[in-house]
């Protein structure tokens, strides 16, 4: 089949296979049905139109692949009919702010100043001019503003169906730019309040049902959060270009004076937008999370802001708290957020992208935790914070648990029974959540996505397996610095357990796997202590290194990281015992019969199984982990690159924390010596079978 050209591109035969959503002007029995007004004041209508556009890009991607169009080709036929947005908006939009500008001083609502508004607007300008958006796909757009370019039809005076008419502007672009600009053009800011995210997802459903009927899967084409995150990038974009194309047109059509409301609307927009800009929380999100944490009240936004939270938090995310002031029928209301951002500048970022460590947590805020509230699965809500808005790479925003009385844990302090027994407890609930899923769907095949490890891998290419040959021969040089030179076999074997660790993390077919958090050390997870001290709940967050394994590697993490090898000695059967109990008890209290829950002999020998592992990670993250701030601060100031320390070298880091950090060094000689001992046993055991670690180190059997 011939490739289409520019030039062999007709519109008239583009818009031959639109005969069902669009109609000629001239069709003299729709004219009275054209839409005259500025916008539109109920969801019939904006739902109408964009089941509309859902029609019209579908048909543009039909179109595309049954005359094999090529994108290039296509773009530059519909350069032939129309300027791109952006084009114009470079060219024009200076001359139509600066008449929105003077505007603005003839109402007292708008608190900008008309020199602040100009130079905003120039600034926005300039960035449309330098920003371009990177868009996977594209079909054929059509600016559609609701003036005389949609023709409604109505039964018994309610809107039934509608049409497209008087296409203008013809362009290729994602179809998020159409949708968004249909609907700021055609709606007011108090509308789309409580009514953007609705509107926004009855569109993709729309489109998705589309291209159902033509045995296509939408997400192929566009994921759902991908179309999420691109409806933030061109927000800003399309707050201009819809007011502009408002404003000519109540200026062209209409009295200036008769549509004060709208223009006030239209002011207050931008206003808002200029406020915000460079806040990397748009006010859509804040209605959004409004919304999501206070249910439908009628609000107000007063003001919002980010607060930055300490640089010592955080070691793959910035960390900031959301505060957002509210007005509502009782008056002006406070509500705090925490708030995980992609990193802007941290020497981890080629870790976090190569191993997606942001996206892993938000798949499991998104589709994981979607999928359980799907199949009633209640556990899981006791188990993390309640996620408000999550958005690929960009933004995670969360209840904060301080605000609910949860407080974090001092990481470098051993926790105490109850403080093990309340984490454990929470544990044993993600994990009977995981079980539960798994009687639903098949959890590895469905969210393969999310699951694979991004820590232990194979390839020798991967900034996470680069950073960890740090890890490992930093543990080889305190091995020697703790138990001499002579000691060549066991670190050889430490310098291997990495390797042990890639192939012990994978899934098993030895043992029950579960959804695991991978990462429970005491900053990711916070306690609730009652008025004497003693925790009564906990909660686990950062699910950056969620994976399919043994439920065993998370109780031991937990336990192992926070206590020491003596207290284990008498506490450890009870704490394996505990954890068992609670996954039981929450498992029966859902029907599940003994035949479908873990037995505590497998459960124990998923310790022995995974303990090599457990105890390299616990090594591992006490490298940087168990620094003090104080004495990071002094390595900072001696210009250690932290790059240097994470990638290449970080001995001299190691050294220097463990001869002058008391707690540091203790902690240090303590997990050593308990990789030492494990790996004694090791050595004497019958490598044809399972090594027994907990009968031989802790007496547990």
């Amino acid at each position: 089949m011939k490739m289409t050209t520019e030039k062999d591109f007709k519109l008239e035969s583009f818009l031959s296979e639109l005969s069902n959503i669009y109609s000629s002007e001239s069709d003299a029995n729709l004219k009275e049905n054209i839409w005259k007004d500025t916008s539109f004041s109920d969801i019939d209508h904006a739902k109408l139109l964009l089941k509309c556009l859902a029609k019209f890009h579908a048909t543009s991607a039909l179109y595309q692949q049954k005359h094999q169009t090529s994108e290039n080709g296509i773009s530059k036929a519909c350069k032939y009919f129309s300027q791109e947005p952006a084009e114009y908006i470079k060219q024009n939009g200076m001359a139509i702010f600066n008449e929105l500008v003077e505007l603005s001083s003839q109402f007292p609502e708008i608190k900008m100043k008309k020199s602040e508004f100009r130079k905003h607007f120039e600034k926005s300008l300039h960035l449309i001019s330098h920003n371009e958006i990177p868009i996977k796909f594209q079909v054929i757009c059509c600016m559609i503003s609701p003036w005389k370019q949609v023709i409604f039809h109505y039964q018994n005076s309610r809107p039934i169906n509608c049409k497209l008419t008087n296409l203008t502007s013809i362009f290729y672009s994602s179809p998020v730019y159409d949708v968004l600009f249909g609907i700021y053009s055609m709606t007011l800011r108090e509308f789309r309040k409580y009514n953007l995210n609705n509107l926004l997802d009855y569109y993709y459903k729309s489109l998705e049902n589309e291209f159902l009927s033509n045995d296509l899967i939408l997400k192929n084409f566009l994921d759902y959060h991908e179309y999420q995150n691109l409806v933030r990038q061109f927000i800003p974009q399309i707050k201009l270009s819809a007011s502009l194309t408002k404003y000519q047109i109540i200026k062209e059509y209409y009295h200036l004076n008769n549509n004060k409301g709208v223009l006030l609307d239209l002011l207050e927009d931008l206003e808002e937008y200029f406020t915000y800009k460079s806040c990397r929380v748009l006010p859509e999100d804040v209605h959004k999370i409004i919304k999501s944490s206070c249910g439908d009240i009628q609000f107000e936004i007063v003001q919002y802001r980010l607060e930055s939270m300490s640089k010592t938090l955080g070691y793959m995310g910035d960390y900031s708290k959301l505060i957002v002031t509210i007005l509502t029928a009782e008056g002006e209301k406070v509500i705090k957020y925490f708030a995980k951002l992609f990193p802007s500048n941290s020497p981890f970022i080629d870790t976090i992208r190569d191993s997606e460590l942001f996206l892993k947590e938000i798949y499991m805020y998104t589709d994981i935790m979607d999928e359980m509230v799907r199949f009633g699965i209640t556990p899981i809500k006791d188990c993390l914070p309640q996620c408000h808005l999550a958005i690929h790479n960009e933004l995670l925003i969360f209840e904060d648990l301080n605000e609910a009385g949860f407080s974090t844990v001092n990481h470098r302090r051993v926790l105490d029974i109850k403080e093990n027994a309340a984490i454990l407890k929470t544990v044993s609930k993600l994990h009977a959540s995981s079980i539960m899923l798994e009687k639903h769907i098949p959890i590895l095949e469905t969210f393969s996505y999310a699951l694979h490890d991004g820590h232990y891998v194979d390839d020798k290419q991967k900034p996470a397996r680069i950073s960890f040959m740090s890890t490992v021969n930093a543990l080889a040089y305190l091995i020697g610095k703790k138990f001499g030179e002579n000691l060549t076999e066991f670190k050889n074997y430490a310098l291997n357990l990495y390797e042990t660790s890639v192939n012990l993390l994978k899934p098993t077919k030895k043992f029950r796997n579960v959804l695991s958090h991978g990462d429970l050390w005491p900053p990711n997870f916070f306690i609730k202590y009652d008025p004497s001290g003693i925790p009564t709940d906990s909660r686990l967050v950062d699910f950056q290194l969620i994976r399919y394994t043994v439920p065993a590697h998370d109780v031991l993490f937990a336990v192992f990281f926070a206590t020491t090898h003596e207290h284990r000695k008498t506490f450890l059967k009870h704490y394996l015992d505990y954890y068992y109990s609670e996954l039981i008890n929450v498992l029966k209290s859902y029907n599940f019969d003994n035949s479908q829950i873990i037995s505590f002999d497998e459960f124990l020998d998923g310790c022995n199984y995974i303990l090599p592992q457990v105890t390299f990670q616990v090594a591992a993250w006490y490298q940087v982990g168990q620094v003090s701030p104080e004495v990071m601060e002094k390595i900072n100031q001696g210009g250690n690159d932290i790059m240097e320390i994470w990638y290449k070298d970080r001995r001299s880091f190691c050294d220097f924390a463990y001869e002058t950090d008391s707690n540091y060094k203790e902690k240090t000689d303590e997990i050593l010596q308990t990789l030492k001992l494990m790996f004694e046993v090791y050595k004497k055991s019958d490598k044809s079978k399972q090594c027994q670690y907990l009968k031989e180190m802790y007496g547990i059997h």
